[in-house]
């Protein structure tokens, strides 16, 4: 079995006549023109010739990154098999057979699936933002991909590894990949960033790998009004070394267009030289430019978000549902729980935002939209640009993209929930879940598995 690494979190599994890549992101920006791959691809398109299976972790746009799908030529798309976790709208799926792929295959949760005699596999979504992780069996050995899946826990690891049993590689994220503080607080991202490695050598421990693959962290941040996030970034050889010190897997640090078979001895030093020369180079790149919104524009981005958010749900349930995000912030009691529940069920708790390209504070509610308020800058939950905040509103997944680009400034701790309540709710409406009477039960019961730490 060899393992080709492509790029951030893509590499592909060459076992038997099974070629399989996963989450392909080949080049260009993610999350609203705010990440870029750290090094340049050397894959190509036509590369995709001798690719069989394509796996995405996840929708995340640095995971399942459309752009890369639509430059794979049409007659090697018609000779792929697309994979997914089952979900509820098929989405992921349904783009890739619009776009000619052979085959789209939803994966059973936590069931061993055969491609063909020697090679299997095994995926299952986790708590969060959808993640998933892949484990592949083949004679030579298993391979388990968990990506970005948000495994703090040690109880959640062992729950896997007894599913998939004995591992030989394990390919983990292990540096920040989101907002962790504002541009004042580098302490705090550099903090966050330590307890992403802490979180890779904990799962080098607990899934005991024979190897360890850092892997979806291989990015920078290229906008204007992210860039100061870059400071952050943990040296590689610390990381390399942390590995390699404090557990008893061999770390494979791997460059795009290395190939390793799995077994073979590794030098890590021309990968660390490399992506070292690429990280110094940071502050001569170029950064993206933001872009203005008008007034009126954003105001009606906002209104279609608030009808994009309520299609499909029953409106008390959805009123509830709010009211229930509320009540649980404030955590003050059960009377005054039950009081918030009533009175943001009759009127939804507003956010208040600053646009600091309008040089204009808004109110935010699911209700109504944004609307121009007399606030002052500093008394106002976040402060952004009008073009972060209008993509927030254009897609229903948008706003959770403003928690990874990180293009947002809070004013005072957490304050930035009351309105990335509403901005999550619209991610699990994007995932197909609508907030109607007939779904409560099947709700509750995903959110008392997500509790115990199951899969969800």
């Amino acid at each position: 079995m060899r393992i080709d690494f492509v790029n951030h979190s893509s590499f592909v599994i060459d076992s038997g006549s099974i070629r399989l890549i996963s989450d392909p992101w080949m080049g260009g920006t993610a999350f609203d023109d705010s990440w870029a791959q750290l090094a340049a691809t050397t894959m190509r398109y036509e590369d995709f010739e001798r690719i069989t299976h394509i796996w995405f972790s996840h929708e995340h746009p640095d995971h399942f990154h459309p752009p890369s799908l639509r430059r794979i030529p049409p007659e090697l798309r018609a000779r792929i098999t697309v994979l997914y976790q089952a979900t509820l709208d098929r989405k992921v799926l349904e783009y890739c057979a619009s776009l000619g792929f052979k085959a789209t295959v939803d994966l059973p949760h936590g069931e061993w699936v055969k491609l063909e005699d020697g090679f299997e596999v095994m995926c299952a979504p986790q708590a969060g933002f959808e993640d998933s992780w892949l484990a592949v069996r083949t004679p030579a050995g298993v391979v388990l991909n968990v990506n970005d899946c948000p495994l703090f826990e040690r109880e959640l690891v062992h729950a896997i590894r007894e599913r998939v049993g004995a591992i030989d590689v394990l390919a983990t994220q292990f540096s920040i990949s989101a907002w962790d503080g504002n541009r004042d607080d580098i302490a705090r991202l550099r903090r966050g960033a330590t307890t992403m490695l802490e979180r890779a050598v904990m799962h080098a421990e607990e899934f005991a790998p024979r190897f360890v693959m850092p892997i979806a962290s291989f990015i920078w941040f290229c906008h204007e009004e992210n860039a100061w996030m870059n400071q952050g970034f943990l040296p590689l050889g610390r990381v390399e070394s942390e590995l390699r010190t404090r557990t008893k897997a061999t770390p494979v640090l791997m460059y795009p267009g290395d190939a390793w078979r799995v077994g073979d001895t590794w030098s890590n030093a021309s990968a660390l030289a490399r992506y070292g020369a690429d990280l110094d180079s940071l502050p001569q790149r170029p950064l993206v430019a933001p872009k203005l919104v008008a007034p009126e524009e954003l105001v009606r981005h906002s209104q279609e978000y608030c009808r994009m958010l309520a299609d499909g749900s029953d409106p008390w349930r959805l009123k509830l549902r709010w009211a229930a995000s509320s009540a649980r912030r404030r955590r003050r009691g059960k009377l005054d729980s039950v009081l918030t529940l009533g009175a943001r069920a009759l009127s939804p708790e507003a956010a208040l935002v600053h646009v600091s390209d309008h040089s204009q504070s808004y109110s935010f509610s699911p209700v109504r939209g944004l609307r121009p308020v007399d606030v002052a800058r500093e008394a106002c939950d976040i402060e952004l640009s009008s073009a972060a905040l209008s993509y927030c509103f254009r897609f229903l997944w948008g706003g959770e993209t403003l928690l990874f680009n990180g293009r947002f400034h809070e004013f005072g701790d957490n304050r930035r929930e009351r309105l990335f309540d509403y901005f999550h709710m619209a991610g699990h409406r994007s995932a197909g879940r609508t907030a109607k009477w007939s779904s409560l039960p099947a709700d509750l019961a995903r959110r008392a598995k997500r509790a115990f730490g199951g899969a969800a």
